[in-house]
């Protein structure tokens, strides 16, 4: 198992993070274009204990990645935290939390960790993971810096 942890200080406040965290547009938002999973399109139930989609995941929108599982294992609203339990293609499994905090009026820390099993893999999907996370938190400031907070589904 290999371990990714991305954290930043978004100017925003923790419960709104919180709130906008928990929606599908908003995992479209901050994959988008790198990763594309379809069977998220139409969805509103992600952030709900229990909820599990499967479906074809695609890397740049055309290369297959294979069927992928997400199922939400954990919704903590008095922690602001989401806990999922993912896997598909080469990935064994891939135990992902988002979790804001507060730090004050106005400002949250939001963190990604992820716990990765990919067998032989494993170096390459981190490494992948480093990046993509990097990139969905260039994604959470741009959306807190921009103010669209409320409709993360655009641009």
């Amino acid at each position: 198992m290999s371990t990714v942890r991305v954290e930043s200080v978004l100017e925003a406040d923790a419960d709104d993070v919180w709130s906008v965290m928990q929606r599908p547009d908003t995992v479209r938002y901050v994959l988008r274009p790198w990763i594309w999973l379809p069977a998220v399109n139409g969805r509103s139930d992600l952030a709900r204990e229990g909820a599990s989609l499967t479906g074809w995941m695609f890397l740049l929108y055309v290369i297959p990645l294979g069927r992928y599982t997400i199922t939400v294992a954990d919704v903590d609203p008095m922690n602001r935290t989401v806990r999922t339990r993912e896997h598909g293609g080469v990935v064994r499994s891939w135990q992902h939390t988002l979790h804001a905090e507060p730090l004050e009026p106005g400002r949250c820390r939001y963190t990604d960790t992820v716990l990765i099993d990919a067998g032989l893999f494993t170096p390459v999907v981190t490494a992948f993971a480093r990046a993509l996370f990097r990139y969905r938190h260039w994604r959470w400031w741009r959306l807190v810096r921009r103010g669209d907070l409320g409709s993360a589904a655009k641009g």
